[in-house]
């Protein structure tokens, strides 16, 4: 969390530790984000996942500011007949801006290591315009028909 200083007289400023981008596991991040992984999966493609799935079959990033989580992330790297692909399934977690740069250059490390000739996402529009601005570049359209459940 932000760290706040002021002297008297002094004009009040916060200071932020930067964050810090690493593997984890389910039994660090779940209790912390339970919530934002339950939103991003009524979301988007995280819809077609589940809290089982996540935990079971991907591998999970954290993001931490002053050794709190705030942050996650879940990956898998798939065989393809191109080569190699880091698919990113989704990011959970609170105040994503504080720490989604460390997190998005975690990503591009994780790849370059991996021999990976992409990583691909499904993305919201707003999300897909941040991505953008990343070097990604649209793909396919994921469309949907809702039948009201």
């Amino acid at each position: 969390m932000p760290s706040a200083t002021a002297q008297i007289g002094e004009e009040f400023r916060t200071e932020q530790s930067s964050p810090d981008v690493g593997f984890a596991s389910w039994s660090e991040i779940y209790p912390v984000l339970q919530g934002q992984i339950r939103r991003m999966l009524s979301r988007g493609a995280g819809d077609t996942m589940t809290e089982r799935g996540l935990q079971q079959s991907w591998k999970i990033v954290a993001a931490r500011i002053d050794g709190e989580i705030v942050g996650c992330s879940f990956l898998a790297l798939y065989e393809r007949p191109k080569g190699r692909c880091l698919y990113v399934t989704g990011i959970a977690g609170f105040g994503v801006p504080r720490w989604q740069d460390a997190m998005f250059d975690f990503h591009d490390l994780i790849a370059q290591q991996q021999g990976c000739y992409c990583m691909e996402t499904k993305a919201r529009v707003g999300s897909a315009v941040e991505l953008k601005t990343r070097g990604w570049r649209q793909k396919a359209i994921v469309m949907e028909k809702s039948y009201g459940r």
